[in-house]
């Protein structure tokens, strides 16, 4: 198409020398021809046969239909009713076919870094269809931005059908009030003297409305003398210096949100292309959107705002029927179309050789789930609906965020001044809870581990990298010399433990398969190598033996052996059950038994999994028989997943005796890092920025510090903005590239990534200094693939079976079809992979089987996958 303009150009040129001549392609399908020549005498008719003719001779065209605007005036034509095509090129001028059409050349796309704005941002709120609540997430954004403290201005744009008055129970009481924008653009463009904010009407607290007007025939008259196509060619813009004489105003808004028209208007064109800083898009994933979306993203990134800055688009998926909550159908094909945005810019970017921008789809998308309540609300002024809309603000909060000021620099003092030393004293331990040796100082005492430490809790669950072994070594120091470990997460540590095929033994010779008879003597076993006065109270010759034996030899063999005579032994199960009465009436103190790693060690064949299920409901059957002893507190830790496939009896005897493991909390997980890192020069630092900023005390115990001080020493670490146009905060970036498939969070890869961090900001800091934050955001990107490799070795270690699906997905993108998987859905390995937060079921089929899987963000790098969206 490019080709063929040029040379209808270049013919048309050379033939009508003195003549003016547009063309460029049109917006939607074809071309735009527009000729102003002093020979048109003719009518139209006869100059369209000259033109056409003249193109069919040079072997330029055969098809006339090409051409979906045409125009061949006069001079003198041209001035009374000329369509001004002849004043801008396609790149000029903010409108729809301007910016939709292909440019020349390279398409730069370059969003704010560094830079802070000397105004106030404009956010425009677009959708290409009415009805998806697009006015309805304006006013919910703005009344959550002016909760926060910050000053909003709302401008109803949406002239044809505006709306925003009535979302927000406005009262227009003067008549500039209802006089509203239509009157005032026109008064703009008269040019006459005004007061802008006398158009304004305080909706709330920190909250002003700028409306359309009082519907009505004035109304109407004033609307149908707007023309935005006329605005811009004139000298002065009446909509330049509407938004001008708003972000001059004293004292300044924070933020300046706009409706905007629907479709493809001209209304809607300059808010998109030229005015706003960021686009909030709200839509619904259905073929009537579909090309209004596309025009949307070709127009953003082939324009510039008026800052020379691409427009940062955000998303708002509404609409969505609750039933699409599990099966994902329709979230997933919004985030499709997300995620060509985004590999739009990064084609783009890379063509270009500018650097990735680490621009993730799922970072720019918010949904929005169908709510009768908003639907049928006459008004935005209950507060229990502004909750979906908390993202947004976050967007629109983070686009004031001024990264070029060093966090650091007030009273003269900057970071540069002692970084290294700084940088120097920070330690993150990294490893395994049992290779921590001061653990109990850097432990963040949650809720549940003040539950787990009540002598009725027996039972603590979690996934993978909750913190399950580091919680038991906390309770064996809350039991002291009065804790038993009895199985550990790591088996060498143990002389007694039992590996699989020994466990195989072991079930041959039990009676009846009974795993409790095994625990009763394994565990008497243990209490008596740590407490041996209590072999005076078992009074029963043979176990008497039994014990002996195996602690004077401290071997599997001997241990095996022994049990071999003693478990065929008659009444072993009621003599086991006295002996544990009686060593409760001994004990002058409570005794914690603790169990740990009973995930591990089994195999992984289904007939070891079973095994392993049997010994664990053999373990409950013991604490069942020894519970009623309160001198005998038992804490087992298992893997959620294993306990929630777990079948047995008694199994609801736990009721109200379970904690469950899980950062649902993110200043919960930060504090996990925050405790490692406050102390020494570190602590005395944060101290000291916290007080210049808030005039308030840090206080020492990281435990008790309120979400607003995690947040703060996380920023003073780490930034609180990712860079590149992201607005994205350091914070949400974090727990999103660190969750598993089942949104499930390890403190340990917590640990990893900061302390990979720590260790390439201490090399680059040498050579290329930097003072908004101790680290710099970028190092957690760099750092990230090593700790997605780590995360994945640790996941397989305790799933051995899912290395088949790691063989299987390796090098793929995500999502990927599902049958690429060559594995049964309904097979026990695909669901321990989906439990296990490997694979996520990214879309389902109208019967529920998974069409397409995904892999998170944690382990994408490790698998040596790329993923669709990601710039």
């Amino acid at each position: 198409m490019d080709d063929l303009i040029k040379l209808i150009k270049s013919k048309l040129q050379a033939h009508f020398i003195h003549a003016k001549i547009v063309v460029q392609p049109n917006s939607i399908k074809g071309i735009n021809l527009k000729i102003v020549d002093e020979s048109f005498q003719e009518d139209f008719i006869t100059r369209e046969h000259l033109v056409f003719s003249f193109l069919e001779s040079e072997n330029v065209i055969n098809d006339r239909s090409i051409f979906s605007f045409l125009e061949l005036l006069t001079p003198e034509e041209e001035e009374l009713f000329g369509t001004p095509l002849q004043d801008f090129e396609p790149s000029s001028l903010p409108f729809w076919n301007n910016a939709v059409a292909k440019r020349a050349g390279k398409r730069n796309i370059e969003f704010r870094e560094d830079q802070s704005y000397d105004n106030p941002p404009i956010i425009s709120f677009y959708s290409y269809k009415g009805g998806v609540g697009r006015s309805t997430s304006l006013v919910a954004t703005a009344r959550t931005l002016a909760k926060r403290g910050k000053m909003v201005i709302a401008i109803d744009m949406d002239l044809e059908a505006p709306g925003l008055t009535e979302l927000l129970s406005a009262r227009l009481q003067t008549e500039r009030n209802k006089g509203g924008l239509v009157e005032l653009l026109n008064r703009l463009e008269n040019q006459e003297t005004l007061d802008i904010r006398s158009y304004l009407v305080e909706s709330e607290q920190n909250l002003y409305l700028l409306p359309a007007g009082e519907l009505n025939s004035y109304y109407l008259s004033q609307l149908g003398t707007i023309n935005l196509n006329r605005y811009y060619r004139l000298e002065t813009n009446p909509i330049l210096t509407l938004f001008k004489k708003l972000q001059s105003l004293e004292p300044k808004p924070d933020f300046i949100l706009v409706d905007s028209r629907t479709g493809l208007t001209d209304i809607s064109a300059p808010l998109l292309f030229n005015l706003s800083d960021m686009s909030v898009v709200v839509f619904s994933p259905t073929n009537q959107h579909e090309l209004g979306f596309d025009l949307l993203v070709k127009g953003i990134l082939n324009s510039k705002n008026l800052r020379n800055l691409t427009t940062e688009l955000r998303f708002v998926q509404s609409m969505i029927p609750p039933s699409d909550k599990d099966s994902k159908v329709i979230q997933n094909r919004g985030l499709e179309w997300v995620k060509d945005y985004v590999e739009e810019i990064s084609n783009i970017r890379n063509e270009n050789g500018q650097n990735p921008l680490d621009l993730v789809a799922e970072d720019i998308i918010t949904k929005v789930f169908y709510n009768e309540e908003i639907a049928y609300s006459n008004n935005m002024l209950d507060d229990k609906l502004l909750p979906a809309y908390q993202g947004v603000a976050d967007w629109i909060e983070n686009l004031t965020t001024d990264l070029g000021e060093s966090l650091f620099a007030s009273e003269g003092i900057s970071l540069i001044d002692y970084k290294t030393d700084l940088l120097k004293d920070v330690k993150i331990q990294s490893g395994i809870a049992e290779d921590q040796p001061n653990l109990p100082e850097i432990y963040v005492k949650t809720s549940a581990y003040r539950k787990a430490i009540e002598p009725i809790t027996s039972l603590i669950l979690g996934r993978k990298g909750t913190g399950k072994s580091a919680l038991i070594r906390m309770l064996q120091e809350h039991f002291g010399e009065d804790g038993i470990t009895i199985r550990h997460s790591r088996p060498n540590k143990d002389n007694y433990h039992l590996p699989k095929d020994d466990l195989r033994y072991i079930e041959d010779i039990l009676p009846e398969t009974n795993w409790e008879l095994y625990w009763g003597l394994f565990v008497l076993l243990k209490i008596i190598e740590k407490k041996n006065d209590v072999l005076g109270v078992v009074a029963d010759e043979q176990i008497e033996d039994f014990v002996k034996k195996c602690l004077k030899n401290q071997s599997r063999l001997e241990l095996i052996k022994s049990l071999e005579q003693v478990l065929p032994s008659p009444l072993l199960s009621a003599r086991l059950h006295e002996i544990y009465r009686r060593i409760n009436n001994y004990l002058e103190r409570p005794l914690g038994l603790l169990w740990d790693g009973l995930d591990r060690d089994f195999g992984i064949e289904q007939e070891q999994r079973v095994r392993r299920d049997k010994l664990i409901i053999g373990l409950f059957d013991f604490w069942n028989m020894i519970q009623t002893h309160i001198n005998i507190q038992v804490k087992i830790s298992i893997r959620k997943d294993i306990w929630d496939n777990l079948i047995f009896e008694n199994k609801s005897h736990f009721y109200g005796r379970t904690v469950t493991l899980e950062w649902a909390k993110i200043e919960d997980y930060y504090k996990t890092l925050l405790k490692q890192v406050y102390e020494g020069s570190i602590k005395q630092f944060l101290k000291q920025k916290y007080y210049e900023t808030y005039k308030n005390n840090l206080i020492d115990e990281v435990d008790h510090w309120s979400e607003e001080q995690v947040i703060f020493c996380f920023n003073a670490l780490v930034s609180e903005r990712m860079k590149g146009g992201k607005t994205t905060y350091t914070k949400n970036w974090v727990w999103l590239r660190l969750a598993d498939g089942k949104g499930n969070h390890s403190p340990r890869l917590l640990f990893q990534l900061f302390d990979q961090a720590l260790t390439l900001e201490t090399e680059i800091n040498v050579h290329s200094p930097y003072d908004r934050s101790l680290i710099r955001p970028r190092m957690l990107i760099e750092a990230f693939p090593n700790v997605s490799e780590e995360a994945l070795k640790s996941l397989l270690e305790e799933y051995e079976e899912l290395r088949t699906i790691q063989d299987a997905v390796s090098g793929k993108l995500a999502p990927f079809d599902a049958s690429s998987l060559s594995v049964n859905f309904e097979s026990d390995l695909f669901e321990t992979a989906v439990e296990a937060g490997l694979l996520v079921i990214y879309e389902k089929d109208s019967e529920g089987d998974p069409i397409r899987l995904t892999v998170p963000d944690l382990y994408l790098k490790g698998l040596n996958m790329t993923r669709k969206g990601q710039a």
